[in-house]
């Protein structure tokens, strides 16, 4: 199969192609980061309702 000649308009283009490709591949890691810092530092707060729930344990025995 012969390689593919491609003029300077279609390497311009295809660097394009991937620069956006990759721009948009480097936004979503990073969001994706930003949401899971986000659910980890939710995940740390402490349920109201748990505490109460144990505590009242307690007071019973």
């Amino acid at each position: 199969m012969k390689p593919h000649h491609f003029s300077e308009d279609d390497k311009s283009l295809i660097h394009k192609s991937k620069r956006t490709t990759i721009d948009k591949l480097s936004k979503s890691k990073q969001t994706s980061k930003e949401n899971q810092n986000q659910r980890r530092k939710s995940s740390n707060l402490e349920d109201p309702i748990r505490t109460i729930m144990f505590l009242g344990s307690w007071t019973h025995s």
